[in-house]
């Protein structure tokens, strides 16, 4: 083998690396702790500290095996879930929710008796 089959061939590994890399995780984006934000009740929008509600009674803390802990309303479930780019399917004790995922945030739309509320997360960022 010429060294320049040897060169083309290096280049050909090289990119196959950097374009599926050691890991075809997709799960990564989302990986980590997720906190709520703001809150939406009856179409007006709110800082979620101005709830008054502590900040573990929701958020999500997704793993890279396609696991994550689900807290709402102060009750932590285990759960499975689905990350496909745009949004993440997960069952949590026993409904299907899907949350929106845009602009490094999640969206969970609740459906209450009085109406929807919806709760915007955001990942923490370890420092």
């Amino acid at each position: 083998m010429g060294k320049n089959a040897v060169s083309i061939l290096i280049c050909v590994v090289s990119l196959l690396f950097m374009l599926f890399g050691c890991s075809d995780n997709k799960n990564l984006e989302i990986v980590g702790e997720w906190v709520p934000t703001t809150a939406t009740i009856d179409g007006s929008t709110v800082k979620y500290e101005e709830l008054g509600i502590e900040k573990d009674e929701f958020g999500f803390v997704f793993k890279e095996n396609g696991t994550c802990s689900a807290t709402i309303a102060g009750i932590t479930e285990e759960a499975d879930y689905t990350f496909n780019g745009t949004s993440v399917d997960i069952e949590i004790n026993g409904q299907s929710h899907k949350l929106s995922y845009d602009n490094g945030n999640l969206t969970l739309s609740l459906d209450y008796s009085e109406g929807y509320t919806t709760v915007t997360f955001a990942k923490v960022i370890e420092q």
